[in-house]
């Protein structure tokens, strides 16, 4: 009357089979991961971008000019909630992946929104997009608008 008992569990080399096959998913994943995650904080960026622009063309249609204030454009939606207190031209995007920076390279009749990268997003191709009066989109690498 000997029983004879199964072995259960895992053999170390079925174990480190499986780790292997996980680890090669994971050296797959995780790049397209970051990639869609700078995509999807690009997108916030050229957002916050065209905000900043339909806000500049109704502050010109009432004042007859553009304006450097990111505050006395009321779009506090789309840039960072610290930005709101004071008369600023530069601010980050409200998930704070892009520096936002309003200028007037020809005076008060233009004007040119630039987002620039920040801290995670720095390793995105796109190191730089643009929007100008006339709607003119440009960017500091392939794809980015």
């Amino acid at each position: 009357m000997h029983r004879r008992y199964q072995q259960a569990g895992l053999t170390l080399i079925e174990l480190m089979i499986v780790v292997a096959v996980l680890t090669i998913l994971a050296t797959i994943a995780y790049p397209l991961y970051t990639q869609q995650a700078q995509k999807s904080r690009r997108t916030d960026a050229r957002t916050a971008l065209e905000t900043i622009a339909q806000a500049e063309e109704r502050f010109f249609t009432i004042n007859g000019s553009y304006t450097v204030s990111l505050t006395s454009l009321q779009i506090d939606t789309a840039m960072d909630t610290a930005c709101t207190g004071t008369d600023v031209s530069s601010c980050n995007t409200a998930n704070g992946a892009y520096s936002v920076t309003l200028t007037q390279p020809g005076g008060a009749a233009t004007f040119v929104v630039t987002a620039t990268p920040q801290g995670a997003q720095t390793g995105d191709a796109c190191t730089s997009l643009n929007v100008n009066q006339i709607g003119v989109r440009a960017g500091a690498g392939t794809g980015c608008w």
